[in-house]
């Protein structure tokens, strides 16, 4: 096996690891899982392809892409969990090995460039977590390096002087649009943030000295021009009929509700600027902590060396326009961690073997050790996580002894195994950093199924439904339901206040409700309770929830 295919496979196999850890340690997690699963499920249930729906009514929050290649799945294998949970993963897959192109044609002669991006960014926690939920922002990473894969090959059309390779241009241009409009049909017009940027001010990352490989400022705005419009022609491909089917409210929703009003802080995910300032070292772990990497971008060439500033573009852009909009979460951030990957292994082709100290590589291990050795503490005496667990159960024993101690002995052999160079050194953290979202799996499953898991809820409300009687959620209903009980109609949603109407007009009925206080389904007659999330989910019928209507209010 020569040292490519080595690097193909350990990059696979450590997404593998992944994901196949998820699925088999975590639920389907409430409430953003839910709800896209909710969603696909109904679009299997009705055919209609073009408009989404969530409960009975259409669903203008995300575009539909996720949802199809969902459905397409259950066309071929039939409606199961496990496709449906593999294909925003296989984005995270799939992105690798697009940061590794992505290098090829940025440094096409810097082996070590190539290599070592693709590592840094198996290595962000970040992406370690994002890469096994089913969330958008997985697809729209692998659109943005698709789109800017486009950009850098349109820039070197004219490489080394020669006649413009008007093939490898179009082919820049045709990337980038399909790039950028599969990506609206995945989150929205979002992934211009990681995308515009490097197009439209090229200038700033090509330089005087290599005017050689420019292909004309007029030619590159005009390709600008044909790819952004081509990528609308996708995007609207979609959008303009489902508006026209979907009616005004939907029209308006995904038109402007993906772009003003995240602008504007209408979500509910508002924070000040200088949030992701703050949450960056949380964001870029480990590296971000390792000296190796801070001294490879001191010495990097930033005057000289056009892909360096097309990431560094790439990032600051992202970072300072996410920066700007009111409405922030650490996955949003997700597109960007490629830019910091390849920006990464740029840099450390300027350190040589006597640079990358072994004592460097203990900084960023001294965290992963220290959780190591605590889940071994809390393994053995649980009571101490106690007050850190609050209300949560707690579910610490042998198995939390077992992952902190091979977790720790990892992170000490792989630390005194990576020696001094670089690329070793890339590898053992993000070994770790895989390694240790493993761990939080291993120790967290019982509280993830005793807390999270709502498939025996979901039954019950099959049962209920396929014997005619009504269904109602108290509160603010997420579909969390639907695809798990395969329910066939939407259920009702009431204000708190208006349980006792419901129940009189549908006697028959039972509603559903998130308690607060334990004391409030304790002693009483719910027909099923469990814990979910810190508080209690419980199932009530006309005499049980009469005796104290009051409970729904609280």
């Amino acid at each position: 096996m020569d040292a490519r295919t080595w690097h193909y496979w350990s990059w696979a196999a450590l997404w593998a690891v992944l994901v196949a850890t998820a699925l088999v340690l975590r639920p389907i997690m409430p409430l953003d899982e839910t709800r896209y699963f909710a969603v696909a499920w109904e679009m299997w249930r009705s055919g209609d392809l073009l408009v989404p729906h969530l409960n009975g009514e259409t669903y203008s929050h995300k575009p539909p892409l996720l949802f199809w290649l969902i459905n397409a799945g259950w066309a071929v294998f039939g409606v199961n969990d496990l496709w449906g949970r593999l294909v925003a993963p296989a984005f995270g897959l799939a992105s690798i090995f697009m940061t590794y192109r992505l290098a090829r044609l940025l440094w096409p002669g810097s082996r070590t460039a190539q290599v070592s991006a693709p590592w840094v960014l198996c290595g962000v926690l970040l992406w370690d977590v994002t890469t096994t939920v089913s969330m958008f922002d997985t697809m729209v990473m692998f659109f943005v390096l698709l789109a800017l894969t486009g950009v850098a090959l349109a820039a070197t059309a004219r490489a080394e002087g020669g006649n413009l390779n008007r093939r490898r241009f179009a082919q820049g241009w045709v990337l980038l649009a399909c790039g950028i409009g599969f990506g609206v049909l995945s989150k929205g017009p979002v992934v211009l943030v990681y995308t515009l940027p490097v197009a439209v001010f090229a200038p700033l990352w090509w330089s005087p000295a290599e005017k050689s490989v420019r292909v004309g400022v007029a030619n590159w705005y005009l390709g600008v021009t044909a790819a952004i419009l081509g990528s609308a022609a996708i995007a609207l491909g979609w959008a303009v009929p489902s508006a026209l089917a979907g009616g005004d409210e939907f029209a308006r929703a995904i038109f402007l509700g993906q772009t003003t009003e995240r602008i504007a802080g209408s979500y509910s995910h508002g924070r000040p600027f200088w949030w992701y300032a703050a949450m960056m070292p949380v964001l870029l772990f480990p590296w971000i902590v390792w000296p190796t990497l801070w001294r490879g971008l001191r010495l990097a060439d930033w005057r000289r060396d056009p892909g360096v500033r097309f990431t560094a573009l790439w990032l600051a852009g992202a970072f300072l326009v996410l920066s700007a909009f009111t409405d922030k979460q650490p996955h949003y951030f997700l597109p960007a961690a490629p830019a910091f990957a390849l920006l990464a292994g740029r840099a450390l082709t300027t350190v040589g073997a006597l640079e990358a100290r072994p004592w460097a590589l203990i900084l960023p291990m001294v965290p992963f050790a220290v959780i190591g050795m605590a889940l071994v503490v809390l393994g053995i005496r649980p009571d101490m996580a106690a007050p850190l667990a609050g209300d949560a159960p707690v579910t610490l024993g042998l198995e939390t002894v077992i992952a902190g101690g091979v977790f720790f002995g990892l992170v000490v052999g792989v630390t005194g195994l990576a020696g001094t160079q670089p690329l070793r050194q890339v590898q053992a953290l993000a070994v770790v950093s895989a390694a240790f979202v493993v761990a939080l799996h291993l120790v967290a499953s019982t509280a993830l199924a005793h807390l999270y898991d709502l498939r025996s809820v979901a039954s019950r409300v099959q049962i209920l439904e396929r014997e005619g009687r009504p269904v109602a959620y108290v509160g603010k209903y997420n579909g969390q339901f639907h695809y798990f009980g395969r329910l066939e109609t939407p259920i009702d949603t009431v204000d708190g206040g208006a349980v006792v109407e419901w129940f009189a007009e549908n006697p028959r009925g039972v509603a559903i409700y998130l308690h607060r206080r334990p004391a409030d389904v304790q002693n009483r007659a719910p027909l099923h309770v469990q814990p979910f999330r810190g508080r209690w989910l419980a199932l009530w019928d006309k005499g049980g929830a009469e005796l104290a209507p009051e409970i729904f209010t609280r």
